[in-house]
């Protein structure tokens, strides 16, 4: 409100030999009256003794200006209401009263007006950023002179943005005046009244307040982290307001923005972790003040990064584990080509233990399909199951294969004359159509013969009887569709060797029957059967299990009698026997 200075009463005119007709009620004051604020009232009496008069001029003289008519008043009324809205000026009003067109009056009143109080400082409540403008709540003004406000922008000094001709409103909305999410800038709400509107402005007295700023965003793929820096929220000193928290909000790919972390008031940085390498991530800080006891907050402009994608293959599975001819396990992976990775990591653990171990790392291949050949996995003692992992460029395991893989292992019991196939059933992410079971001669590559299963994981193989004790199985896993199969270990059957030597025998009949021992799996080499007679002259010599003799010496019938024999042979332990005994000749 506009303060005036009264000076002592000065005569300007030449007082009448008149007694006192008119005097000033009081001091000359500035009135808020309806809409008539700023207008200048000035109060005057008339003494008793005055009768008749013409009317009442009103003059005013401003500093060192002439006197000049402001109204001429030709009423009964005690008042008038003055047109001066004046600023930091000195003025002086002159009353003279007409009586018959002479004055018989006149006083004089000197007033200096000056804009020496402000308005009281308007206090902002917050600064919120939306939708690329930002919005400034403060409390409405209580005074009564006030006619609007002015926000003010600080860079170096401070610069007028906009006037808002209405005391009345507490909000306003600012576009493109500023650039909050580029720098801090600093903004000011100050109370306009008439003077204050003429040119003299009481930013000193005002609060200045600015945003929360996000300066920074640093992604730190390798640690997938995103690193917000920001800047405090600042306000002038001397305003009753302290800060209370921050809280960061985080939307991922457009989704809804949520609270991410809540953190004291002296924070300015925060690491968000566990990010997705590849995402959008958008942060926004809310600031929490307590301002004279009310808590408010304040919306920082939302700050947006693009995290660097670390890349990964679009598929990557194990195709199929199998047992090689050399004994070790062949792993198929198979991948997109063409990724930037570090490499594929492979792991095994044998069946029914708890923990994987690494088998192997293999660098990114050149195309979609490759091999990893595990050499230190002993297939003869047990199954494995092998499983992997992508490791991206940060070193990171980011990606499993579609599903583990696990070898077939065969084990074969032997048993009069047979021999039981168990293995257990191939589990590697598709379906087994059937199992064929081949049967080889110990050091051969190719099968002497094979059979097939649809499904069962058992198999019962009776071999020849004359055929050596000693074979080696395998298993092959068929799938219904076009993938590699799957082959098993390689199981050794050992059957004993059993040797029976007749003790008699006639030669010729029907039968044809000849003197040999009966053998069950007696190995391919080391035979020989040698007969003697009784004068100890050798007769017959053969190296066939199959060939015996016939009874015959040099194409002549031997006689009946008793003939000595001695057998030479290798059991399947691979162990030289002899065996020597008689045997009668019976005609």
């Amino acid at each position: 409100m506009k303060k005036p200075i009264f000076s002592c009463l000065l005569l300007l005119f030449s007082i009448s030999t008149y007694s006192q007709q008119i005097s000033f009620t009081d001091d000359v004051t500035i009135e808020n009256r309806n809409d008539q604020d700023g207008l200048i009232r000035i109060n005057w009496t008339l003494s008793s003794t005055t009768d008749v008069w013409d009317y009442i001029s009103i003059h005013r003289k401003i500093e060192d200006q002439d006197f000049s008519l402001r109204a001429n008043i030709s009423y009964n009324s005690a008042d008038y209401y003055v047109d001066d809205s004046l600023c930091g000026v000195e003025v002086v009003y002159a009353l003279s009263l007409y009586q018959d067109g002479v004055v018989v009056d006149s006083v004089t009143k000197e007033s200096v007006y000056e804009d020496d109080v402000a308005p009281s400082a308007t206090l902002l409540y917050s600064l919120n950023y939306q939708n690329d403008s930002i919005t400034l709540d403060w409390e409405e003004t209580t005074d009564s002179t006030a006619t609007g406000y002015s926000i003010y922008k600080f860079d170096d000094v401070f610069r007028k943005i906009t006037d808002i001709d209405e005391s009345g409103t507490t909000s306003f909305t600012l576009g493109e005046e500023i650039m909050p999410c580029n720098q801090q800038d600093s903004l000011l709400m100050i109370t306009r009244d008439l003077c204050s509107s003429a040119g003299s402005t009481n930013l000193t007295e005002g609060y200045f307040q600015s945003l929360t700023l996000i300066e920074k965003l640093t992604d730190k793929k390798c640690d997938h982290s995103v690193t917000i820096d920001f800047s405090e929220y600042i306000s002038a000193e001397g305003l009753n307001q302290r800060i209370l928290k921050h809280e960061i909000w985080a939307s991922e790919n457009s989704s809804d923005s949520v609270l991410i972390k809540r953190l004291d008031a002296e924070t300015s940085q925060y690491v968000h972790n566990n990010i997705i390498s590849g995402s959008e991530y958008e942060y926004t800080i809310r600031t929490f003040l307590e301002i004279d006891g009310d808590t408010v907050s304040s919306v920082s402009c939302s700050k947006p990064i693009q995290t660097e994608e670390v890349p990964l293959p679009g598929f990557f599975s194990i195709e199929n584990v199998t047992v090689t001819q050399e004994n070790h396990i062949e792993v198929l992976l198979r991948a997109e080509s063409g990724i930037n990775m570090e490499g594929y990591r492979i792991y095994r653990k044998e069946q029914g233990a708890g923990n994987y171990e690494v088998a192997g790392q293999v660098e990114p291949p050149s195309g979609e399909e490759w091999t990893f050949t595990d050499e230190n996995a002993d297939p003869d003692h047990t199954s494995y199951t092998y499983t992997a992992q992508a490791i991206d460029l940060c070193g990171d395991e980011a990606f499993a294969g579609d599903h583990p893989s696990t070898t077939i292992h065969l084990t074969v019991e032997s048993n009069n004359n047979t021999n039981l196939l168990r293995w257990n059933a191939y589990d590697g992410g598709w379906e087994v159509d059937q199992y064929k079971i081949y049967r080889y001669r110990p050091e051969e590559a190719t099968p002497v013969e094979e059979f097939s299963t649809e499904g069962q994981t058992t198999y019962s193989d009776t071999p020849p009887e004359l055929e050596e004790g000693q074979w080696n199985y395998r298993v092959e896993a068929f799938p219904s569709g076009k993938i590699k199969s799957s082959l098993s270990n390689k199981a050794k059957a050992n059957q004993d060797t059993f040797l029976r030597m007749p003790n008699a025998f006639r030669p010729g009949g029907n039968n044809a029957y000849s003197f040999k021992p009966v053998i069950n799996h007696l190995p391919p080499s080391g035979y020989q059967l040698l007969i003697f007679n009784r004068w100890g002259q050798q007769i017959f010599e053969t190296t066939d299990p199959q060939e015996g003799w016939d009874g015959t010496v040099e194409g002549e019938k031997a006689p009946t009698g008793t003939y000595v024999y001695l057998l030479y042979y290798n059991n399947n332990s691979g162990e030289k026997q002899t065996q020597k005994g008689t045997v009668v000749l019976i005609r």
